[in-house]
């Protein structure tokens, strides 16, 4: 490569960088593996960047792997939502936990909300998921999500206490 890159070169190299251009990828959670986090606050957007960086790749195709938990929405970061790979979530969560639940130590301790509270909310969230059909999977999710953030182990809890249709 010259000493100076060309305008070109820079787009070339931005738009393979960020999986747009060169080798495709086989499907969404490659994506999701290669990008590591992607952000995901609009929920909509968020699948479509995960979709089109993979030809072929459908918005249901997308939806299915979100479903299926192979890709989770969570706040692994920053306190922002982003798409991971469910694989990768625990080790990046070991590395950024505990300085979110620091900071949610203090804010918690700030507005009152004591151990007792937060259990309040979990079995709130639990029953919410309970309730939720098929057609609000999101709700599921971003209950998930909103526990992961609080530090609160609830994957497994609420997938224990879902009912068998949901």
């Amino acid at each position: 490569m010259p000493a100076a890159a060309s305008r070109a070169d820079v787009v070339r190299l931005r738009l393979q960088a960020q999986g747009l251009a060169g080798v495709p990828l086989p499907g969404a959670v490659a994506v999701a593996e290669r990008m590591l986090a992607v952000q995901a606050q609009d929920y909509p957007a968020a699948q479509w960047a995960l979709g089109v960086r993979s030809p072929g790749t459908t918005l249901h195709d997308v939806q299915a792997l979100i479903s299926a938990g192979e890709i989770v929405r969570s706040w692994p970061m920053r306190g922002t939502l982003h798409f991971v790979p469910a694989r990768e979530l625990g080790w990046i969560q070991s590395l950024t936990t505990p300085r979110l639940l620091a900071k949610t130590r203090t804010t918690n301790e700030r507005l009152g909300l004591d151990p007792a509270v937060l259990e309040l909310a979990r079995e709130a969230a639990i029953a919410a998921r309970t309730r939720a059909a098929k057609t609000q999977r999101g709700l599921g999710q971003a209950v998930q999500d909103y526990a992961r953030f609080l530090g609160v182990p609830m994957r497994q809890t609420l997938e224990a206490d879902a009912p068998a249709s949901a």
